[in-house]
């Protein structure tokens, strides 16, 4: 297994290089920049703002500052925010336990509610159970999540009253942990349905496949009693291709909190990179793109180590 960890980390480097040169090259490709608005402003002189590109760097050819910036990268530095003039990396360490928090609640709420929902519309397929769990895994699947927040908010902050709208914590009041999780509930509700949703999908999927088998068969036949069959024999079988789409699944909790952090106003790295790309902050968004290539590597390397674990034989190439 550290053979396996070690090779695939290797193979991310020409990766993480190809990911970052297409991300920086596409930033600077798209029309206007840090000082469009500037320049709309007639008020402000043209060597005004060439000397602010030029404090800025963007006055070199887009390769020279990607080199540039790799090589401030090799040396932890991320570089510094054209609009607030804050240290990159700062702003992301602030913004990541809440990102954190949020999809790790996501993830686990996700896992927690697929596993059963999954188990139990394969084990009664066809019934009654399974019709419902189709259903909603049809429309959690189907639904956007802006939408969803949206409604979320209009529902139990707006009419009922029962939740906060947005934010970690209420403003004036002292930190305590009831209170977070009120603020928690709405947006980490949101983000787990879509992969929830269809995580159940492909565990009933895998489970009806797995309790077809014939070793299933034969566990039944030495008089195991049915709990004991689909737990110990059928259910770790049919995680094993489940165990890689969740690993890669995870990237796109990352990526669907953009969304739900906007919505609900949680400060996290979601809403950091949509305030970044709306002003043209190319360190934080660059910076941005490197945390999530790094999220993305480590899911699929969390992917290779499930396999692992519920099957040693199985040999990642």
């Amino acid at each position: 297994m550290g053979k396996i960890i070690i090779r695939r980390l290797l193979q991310s480097i020409p990766v993480f290089i190809g990911i970052t040169i297409i991300s920086f090259a596409l930033i600077h490709a798209v029309p206007g920049g840090p000082t469009a608005r500037l320049e709309l402003d007639a008020d402000i002189r043209p060597e005004d703002i060439a000397r602010i590109r030029a404090n800025m760097g963007l006055d070199k050819p887009v390769w020279q500052q990607y080199l540039i910036w790799v090589g401030n990268l090799v040396r932890g530095d991320l570089g510094i925010s054209y609009i607030d003039q804050r240290p990159v990396a700062k702003q992301i360490r602030e913004r990541l336990p809440k990102t954190i928090l949020l999809t790790g609640t996501a993830l686990l709420l996700s896992i927690g509610l697929a596993l059963p929902i999954g188990v139990i519309a394969a084990v009664k397929q066809y019934s009654w159970l399974d019709n419902i769990t189709t259903l909603f895994s049809t429309a959690g699947i189907s639904l956007p999540s802006f939408w969803l927040g949206l409604m979320c908010i209009l529902i139990f902050a707006v009419r009922l009253k029962w939740l906060p709208s947005g934010g970690v914590v209420t403003i004036g009041q002292p930190f305590s942990m009831p209170d977070l999780l009120k603020h928690l509930i709405m947006p980490a509700f949101v983000l787990a349905t879509i992969s929830m949703a269809g995580w159940s999908r492909y565990i009933r999927g895998s489970m009806l496949e797995v309790i077809r088998q014939d070793y299933v068969r034969t566990a039944r036949a030495k008089g195991l009693r049915e709990r004991l069959v689909i737990v110990r024999h059928a259910l770790r079988n049919a995680l094993i291709p489940v165990a890689t789409l969740m690993g890669l699944s995870i990237p796109n909790l990352v990526g669907g909190a953009l969304i739900t952090e906007t919505i609900f106003s949680w400060p996290g790295i979601g809403r950091l990179a949509w305030h970044a790309t709306t002003k043209r902050d190319y360190p934080i968004i660059m910076g941005v793109v490197v945390m999530a290539t790094v999220v993305v590597i480590l899911g699929n390397l969390a992917a290779d180590i499930a396999y692992g674990l519920l099957d040693p034989r199985i040999q990642t190439e």
